[in-house]
């Protein structure tokens, strides 16, 4: 019996051995499942990361998008506004040298007024004017100037800032000069 045990021992103790090899493999194999598991894990959050900020990019050219047409309409408004300004008694227009003296030898009185786009009491003013042209004498036009590009008229008539009201006379030469003045004060100097 004794030679039957050793045997029987060894093939348990070989039994065990393996048992405790592959035991070992499966540990490995767990904690390397667990890493890949981790390295996908981190891989997914860079993935949903990526895609989070694809989709943020998305949403900002949109707004970009959004803001570019809105521009564009107030760009086709404000172009409008002109063209309706100039199909209406001719009270109040863009600028042209021409047609300040075509109104100065017909008589009128003639207001100049330095507009910037980017200035907000302006474009109070400039909508005030186009809303609410018979409050300007039948006898008198506002010419819109614009303030950042006509860089001869500001120097002639000594304007250094938007905003800003010039009366002429028949020789186009400054009546009076106001800065930042509403709509009273205007229809006040065209009076």
């Amino acid at each position: 019996m004794k030679k039957l045990l050793v045997p029987v021992t060894m093939l348990g103790v070989v039994f065990l051995a393996g048992c405790m090899h592959q035991a070992a493999n499966q540990e490995n194999n767990d904690a390397m499942m667990s890493g890949d598991d981790t390295m996908m894990s981190g891989n997914l959050e860079a993935n949903m990361s990526g895609e989070m900020m694809m989709e943020d990019d998305k949403m900002m050219e949109k707004e970009d998008d959004a803001m570019m047409k809105e521009d564009d309409s107030m760009m086709k408004e404000e172009g409008d506004d002109d063209k309706m300004m100039m199909e209406s008694e001719m009270k109040y227009e863009a600028y042209n040298e021409a047609k300040v003296k075509e109104a100065l030898t017909a008589g009128k009185k003639v207001a100049l007024f330095f507009h910037a786009s980017w200035c907000p009491s302006c474009r109070k003013l400039d909508k005030q004017l186009k809303s609410t042209m018979e409050a300007i004498p039948t006898n008198a036009v506002v010419f819109k100037v614009d303030y950042d590009s006509s860089t001869e008229l500001k120097s002639q008539y000594g304007v250094t800032t938007q905003h800003t009201i010039v009366t002429i006379d028949k020789e186009m030469n400054m009546i009076d000069k106001k800065v930042g003045a509403d709509l009273e004060a205007v229809v006040g100097m065209l009076q």
